[in-house]
Order: C-alpha cells, then structure tokens, then sequence
C-alpha cells in the first residue's frame, strides 16, 4: 500500500509539473496572429517598414503612416497575444483618428508577434527594447525632428511607460488598462490566462516562467519606474469593469505619477471591460487622445463625429 501511495503521489506531482511546464511555454511562446487589414482598407497611405532591435537584432515589422508636414509622431503598441491591427480596440480605426488629426503614425508588431522576429514574449521585460529601437527608426529615418508619443494597449500600456521612462525622446505616454507591477499582477491574475485554478499552478507556473525563458518578472513594472518619467505629460485609461487587468492598476500608477507631475491625468470609463473605451465611448476617446496631443501640435485638426467609426 505505501509503495502505492508512493506511486500514486509521484504521478500526480509529475502531472502537475508537465501540465505547468507546457502551460509555461506556452505563454511564453503565443501563436503569431495573422495581421487581417492594413491602414489602406482605412483610407490612409502608408509603407511596409522593417527595422532592428540594437539590443538583440530582432527584425521587427511595422507601417509608417506619414501626415504632410506633421512635428508629431505617435506610435502605437499592442497587447499580449495581439498584433498591430489589434482587434480588441481596432487600433487601425484609432490610427485613422490620429492620421486625420493630422499626425505621423507608426504601428509595428512587438517580438513573437504578428510579422515580427521572434518567438518569445517576456510581457514587457524585452519589448521595451522594440519601443525604443522604433523610437530610434523614427527619429533617424522617417521623421528626424518630430516629437514622439506612445499610445500602448494593455501589455504595450506598461511597456510604453517602462519605455519611457528609459528613453528621453518619448514627450509622453497614453497607456489604455496598464498593469502597474508584472510579479504583483501575476501573482493574483495569471488564472485569467492559464484558465488553471490558481493553486498549486500559480505557483508552479511563476517559478517556471523565468526557468523556461530567462525573463525576470521583476523587470516588469511601471510602478517602480515611475520616478524616471520626470515631468512629462501622462494620460491612463482604465475600464471601470476590467477583470483581464483591473482598474486599480491604473489608480495605482495615478496615485505615484501625481506626486510628482500633476499634469497626470486618469479617464476611468465607466462600465467598460478591458481596452474597451474606444468601443464604448469612441467619440469621447478620439476627445481624450486629440485634448492630449494638441500640446505638442495647436494645427491639429480634431476629427468630427461622423469620421469616427469602427469599420474601413
């Protein structure tokens, strides 16, 4: 009998750790979704444009959607899982908002996205490297004297800030649902993206991660750099009903960016799930997005109603 029951645990132990070993990859290692449009199915011009990461040379993919004479650029980020036409929000009718506001846009595919090089996502430890080395692009090739703004979704809100914070030619960041802390947001959300009950594989799944792909957690975390943003113009957006990164990840960050910069502003949406605003209040957004960027440019144009939709 003990033998038995000595058997029994080890199976079931061993179970566990396959089961959140392979749960680990793949998180670690997502399926590169297929890009479904591009930015002239919206009416707007634009190029194919390739460019490497310094860090590790990474040949990431993206469009460069040029605005006559435009001094600003904003570049946009996707999520976990997503790709540049990000279907959560759609990201190319944000883009069309942008580009007749009259501002350059650049949208590319993070590593282990998309088009892009790649097969590792580290949730933002390494694509805060794909930010700046896009910083980079357009400052050196595309538009050398514009001003760059970032506009990140989810997991591409956190890295901006963290990109930023890092990069002195970033003006300013408008993070839609961050999550202020990766380890923090983990520790209490992975179930959401394992569908696994949290215990034991929580656990499991957070010890193996760094093991399996040599990505620290703890590098993850717009919390802790907030300090390094200095003085410069922040907006966060947040859904009142998020349950994928919960709003009070981005009243954290609110609460630790003010201290020092009151030009920080919070829009909470209400009854809005996550990177959801733009469906919810679409008119009320492209306001938000056009009220923050104006700073940079007084020529922009702000888009009237009737051009603000979800479809080509």
């Amino acid at each position: 009998m003990v033998v038995v029951g000595v058997l029994s645990l080890v199976i079931v132990v061993g179970a566990l750790m396959g089961l959140s070993y392979w749960v680990s990859y793949k998180l670690a290692h997502p399926y590169h979704l297929p890009l479904s449009s591009n930015p002239s199915w919206w009416g707007m011009g634009y190029r194919n444009v390739p460019f490497t990461v310094p860090a590790d040379g990474l040949r990431l993919k993206g469009w460069w959607i040029p605005a006559s004479g435009s001094p600003l650029t904003v570049i946009m980020t996707h999520g976990y899982r997503n790709n540049r036409v990000g279907h959560s929000v759609p990201q190319l009718a944000v883009a069309r908002a942008l580009h007749q506001m009259g501002a350059n846009v650049l949208m590319f595919d993070f590593r282990g996205s998309g088009d892009s090089d790649g097969h590792l996502t580290s949730v933002g430890v390494f694509e805060q490297q794909d930010i700046i080395a896009a910083d980079q692009a357009v400052t050196t090739r595309w538009a050398p004297q514009s001003t760059i703004v970032l506009l990140g979704y989810s997991m591409g809100a956190s890295t901006a800030l963290m990109a930023a914070a890092e990069d002195p030619r970033v003006a300013g960041v408008i993070a839609d649902s961050p999550f202020a802390d990766l380890t923090q947001y983990l520790n209490t959300h992975l179930s959401v993206w394992t569908h696994l009950p949290h215990y034991p594989f929580t656990p499991l799944v957070l010890w193996m991660l760094p093991r399996i792909t040599g990505v620290r957690l703890n590098g993850a975390s717009p919390l802790n750099l907030a300090h390094k943003l200095g003085k410069r113009p922040i907006l966060l957006i947040a859904g009142s009903r998020d349950t994928i990164i919960p709003a009070h990840n981005s009243v954290d960050l609110y609460r630790r960016l003010v201290a020092s910069d009151r030009r920080v502003t919070l829009w909470m949406v209400p009854w809005t799930h996550h990177i959801q605003a733009y469906k919810v209040q679409p008119i009320a957004y492209v306001d938000h997005l056009y009220q923050f960027l104006v700073r940079w440019d007084p020529r922009l144009k702000k888009p009237g109603g009737a051009q603000i939709g979800f479809y080509p």
